[in-house]
């Protein structure tokens, strides 16, 4: 991973934009390599899986106000080659589902990232949304499964999320501490 900072300081405020690009890979689990067998499901062993590989850029800005808020906002866009994915196999002499782990696709990843923080003591709020838009890429490996098709959107993985936290420091004379 490549980043570059900078800072600028203005009265009482500060902002930070930032910029990153990174590359990564992650093996295929044991797991999806061996495959098990359940009353419930198959799942066929593909010892020829390779890892997932993964490389994108985020683009960021922080402002600070004081030391009580922080403003955060990150775009990010990230590139996914040989995806692995969960493959229906549909063989019809099996009574469970039959399924392979298979490198299947390429994918897109891209989002916005927003946060704040204030800080009023004794008392501190977190806020944070993230939109995310996840895809199948070209490049895919035909399958019997017509959801895994470019442009589609990957199932399981969230359009969006919000979190809100409100903590607060416990008091001197409540510590447990001495």
């Amino acid at each position: 991973r490549v980043g570059l900072t900078y800072v600028q300081a203005l009265c009482d405020f500060t902002f930070k934009p930032r910029g990153s690009w990174g590359k990564s890979s992650e093996p295929a689990s044991p797991y999806y390599k061996t495959g098990e067998v359940n009353s419930y499901v198959i799942v066929l062993p593909n010892q020829n899986l390779k890892p997932q590989n993964q490389s994108g850029y985020e683009l960021c800005a922080d402002i600070y106000y004081g030391s009580s808020v922080v403003f955060n906002v990150t775009y990010y866009k990230q590139k996914m080659d040989d995806l692995i994915v969960r493959v229906l196999m549909n063989d019809p002499t099996t009574p469970q589902r039959d399924y392979q782990y298979q490198n299947v696709t390429k994918a897109d990843n891209s989002g916005w990232e927003f946060s704040a923080r204030f800080l009023y003591n004794p008392f501190t709020l977190d806020l944070s949304y993230t939109s995310v838009t996840s895809t199948y890429g070209e490049g895919f490996t035909s399958t019997s499964d017509p959801n895994i098709r470019p442009g589609k959107r990957i199932p399981d993985i969230p359009s969006g999320s919000f979190f809100a936290r409100l903590s607060s420091r416990i008091p001197s004379f409540l510590s447990w501490t001495d």
